[in-house]
């Protein structure tokens, strides 16, 4: 299940993200990958610890675990720090499957779940740098809007095409979910999604009570908290 998420940042913020990072000081990509990956990652990337990394993680992790369709679709437990990448011209992340759990802090294994990508810069500033997602029906190129956002398994094969004009920012993280299996996850974001329609119509009062008394239930028996 992609969901994505085009309205999660207003542009004003998106600037000022931006303008911020400009002075950082990345640093190759390559330091944080393990195995093969090395041989497949080629971009930018701001350290964790550093204090604009800091304070814009806090503030996108802020405004996406306050989202409504953030909260339907992951049913997050724990985020991940967000990281900062940039890619200029000729960079690019071949295809990979994301580690199946990440730590920051050696005690507190994290896992991953979900991938998401927000992007700071406008598509129609670079050419190529599609986020593109092997899915089980085929492969799919995804490349948003500056503000907007992309969740999806972090099981997936997935790559970043070759940037051919211009510079991709974005900023990343992952989520264990309460819900570990992706399948139980699309049923209930469905589910979110049917008493949310429902919901706008009076007459349907009683439908949307026992569509949300199954949710409920399902989230009862599946969530892991």
């Amino acid at each position: 299940m992609i969901v994505e998420l085009p309205d999660l940042l207003p542009r004003d913020t998106v600037q000022t993200i931006v303008a911020d990072l400009a002075s950082a000081p990345f640093e190759d990509g390559k330091a944080t990958a393990r195995g093969k990956t090395k041989d497949l990652k080629n971009n930018l990337q701001l350290t964790y610890d550093h204090p604009v990394a800091k304070r814009w993680s806090a503030h996108l992790l802020k405004t996406l675990s306050e989202h409504r369709t953030v909260k339907d679709a992951a049913l997050p437990k724990t985020f991940l720090p967000m990281r900062f990448c940039k890619y200029s011209v000729g960079m690019e992340y071949g295809e990979h499957i994301d580690a199946p759990v990440m730590r920051l802090d050696p005690t507190a294994p994290v896992r991953t779940d979900l991938a998401l990508t927000v992007w700071l810069t406008d598509k129609q500033s670079y050419d190529g740098g599609e986020l593109i997602v092997r899915g089980p029906l085929g492969e799919r190129a995804l490349k948003g809007d500056a503000g907007s956002a992309v969740i999806y398994p972090a099981s997936t094969q997935h790559r970043v095409a070759p940037v051919t004009r211009g510079e991709r920012i974005v900023a990343i993280s992952w989520v264990q979910s309460m819900i570990r299996l992706n399948e139980q996850r699309a049923i209930l974001f469905d589910l979110a999604l049917a008493i949310g329609g429902a919901s706008a119509h009076p007459d349907l009062a009683s439908d949307v009570k026992a569509l949300r008394r199954a949710k409920n239930e399902l989230v009862r028996m599946w969530a892991e908290c």
